[in-house]
């Protein structure tokens, strides 16, 4: 049984809409390898080599911040947008306002949620990129 978070996935990924934010993925790790760094070595031991993606995706769901805040924020936007401005075509742009307040209270925390699970599918997509890379930097101790 499929989920629809996947199934969702899954059609966005390839109709290409998910591209730029698969591209994110290795900025992301590099933009945030200090914290990286140490959560792979503590869970290392644990899982083994082989399970590096796993750690990786760990991190991500654990570190729960989106690869970009910019990308992220204009996706919330737009999926606002679709679901309650539809809604609200003949509101006035204060009632609109509150009505995208009202939905940001309810249903921003799951958004982020879905969001975030997003990019560990994205990162699924482009492991096989980005692996190796990681792997080099850890050797290195940086990401080049």
């Amino acid at each position: 049984m499929r989920s629809n978070l996947i199934e969702s996935f899954e059609d966005e990924y390839q109709r290409g809409e998910l591209k730029e934010l698969s591209e994110c993925a290795l900025p992301f790790l590099q933009k945030h390898w200090q914290d990286l760094q140490p959560f792979i070595a503590r869970f290392l031991p644990l899982l083994g080599e082989e399970r590096l993606d796993t750690i990786i995706k760990l991190f991500i769901l654990h570190y729960n911040m989106p690869f970009d805040m910019a990308l992220y924020m204009n996706s919330q936007r737009q999926f606002i947008e679709h679901t309650v401005n539809a809604q609200m075509a003949d509101m006035t742009p204060e009632a609109r306002r509150e009505a995208v307040a009202i939905w940001i209270r309810e249903n921003a925390q799951k958004h982020r949620h879905e969001a975030i699970l997003k990019q560990v599918l994205c990162f699924d997509k482009v492991k096989e990129y980005v692996l190796p890379l990681v792997r080099k930097a850890l050797a290195q101790g940086f990401v080049s």
